[in-house]
């Protein structure tokens, strides 16, 4: 499989595709930058499945840094644990990064790359199918706090990304309906080829566990989207890396996502949370008579197919959220905007804007309509 180039303003660089190689990457790595400590941070859940290919980085050059599994760990705390490890094993401006794990690993890490020194290389080394898709590409890192998701942080892009797709086969069906949903969002915001694949291929996508065993094959289906994904990411942040316009496509089912993460106090998933928040936004696309009534039903469809969640939950406070959408990065004089869309691969452009202003009453009127479903 060939690699892909991205280039932006700041920085071009490759996204490499291996099969069970990350021991190899690793040993190219050290040759590469031979004179640069390097570090490797990843989470428990990963380092539990891979500790044996992690144990043999155990010499000088290299160091292992272990932060807990789950979403509050994109916190200020596991920056300042890292940078601790970091500046007391004399590492410096010649000194690498490696984010190996999902998308809370890989903001995280990024995020100590941008400011640790004032900058250092980093290599993102997504292990999840969300990270792989979606969070591993385009230089946006961050952390959380209390008033929000990836409040603070940097466009700071990595030295590279590398895609081993056998870290997929440790991925529980949880994690892989996760990364769905960011397959179906590039789909709907760019690629209606991603999103009939998906719509097609559903049963056969949800039982490739099973399958695979069975057959002793890869998926080949599952790398082809994976594939296809990337490169909507790629030509998005090509043409607008700092998110001035264009990229806001890519926060379709976020805005309400990200509030309904918040709410659950991290409890729900990205991936899921994310899944109600673009048949959220996609009804006030529908609503402002923007998307037909049967790409709102395509698009619920698809994703209750995958097994992710659809509904608006009864007990989800249209006051709270709006009030939480609020604190968004994209929300500008107090108010909320939204990235619609008019059809199935086609984003909605407000000449140029990509985005449209939200209003409390209309927030209130949707979420009474699809609570009362």
């Amino acid at each position: 499989m060939e690699n892909l180039a991205i280039e932006t303003a700041s920085k071009k660089y490759l996204v490499v595709f291996l099969e069970n190689e990350f021991r190899k990457f690793i040993t190219e790595l050290s040759l590469k930058h031979p004179k640069s400590l390097i570090t490797i941070i990843t989470d428990e859940n990963v380092f539990k499945f891979y500790e044996k290919e992690l144990r043999f980085i155990d010499n000088q050059q290299f160091f292992l840094f272990t932060i807990k599994s789950g979403e509050k760990s994109k916190s200020i705390k596991s920056k300042l644990a890292i940078e601790k490890f970091l500046f007391s094993h004399k590492n410096n401006r010649q000194s690498v990064l490696v984010a190996l794990g999902g998308g809370v690993v890989g903001d995280l890490v990024g995020y100590v790359a941008a400011t640790f020194m004032r900058g250092i290389a980093y290599y993102m080394v997504p292990t999840s199918l969300l990270a792989m898709v979606d969070s591993s590409i385009g230089g946006k890192t961050g952390i959380n706090n209390e008033f929000g998701k990836n409040l603070i942080g940097a466009f700071y892009q990595p030295e590279g990304v590398v895609i081993d797709f056998g870290f997929l086969k440790t991925l529980s069906n949880e994690h892989f309906k996760n990364g769905m949903a960011e397959v179906i969002k590039a789909g709907i915001i760019k690629n209606p080829q991603i999103f009939s694949l998906v719509e097609q291929n559903a049963p056969k996508l949800l039982e490739r566990e099973r399958r695979e065993e069975q057959e002793g094959r890869e998926d080949d289906l599952l790398k082809q989207i994976i594939v296809k994904s990337i490169e909507v990411k790629r030509e998005v942040v090509s043409l607008d890396e700092r998110e001035n316009n264009y990229r806001r496509i890519l926060n379709f089912g976020h805005t309400v996502g990200h509030a309904l993460e918040l709410d659950s106090d991290y409890e729900m998933l990205h991936g899921f949370a994310v899944s109600i928040g673009m048949v959220v936004e996609a009804f006030f696309s529908y609503k402002l008579n923007l998307l037909p009534a049967e790409d709102l039903r395509k698009i619920t469809k698809v994703l209750q197919s995958m097994g992710l969640p659809y509904r608006l939950p009864k007990s989800v406070n249209a006051q709270k959220i709006y009030q939480i959408m609020l604190l968004d990065k994209k929300s500008l004089d107090r108010k909320v905007y939204c990235n619609l869309i008019n059809q199935i691969g086609e984003v909605n452009a407000n000449r140029g804007t990509f985005r449209r202003v939200i209003e409390p009453d209309f927030v209130h009127e949707c979420f009474r309509e699809m609570q009362k479903v």
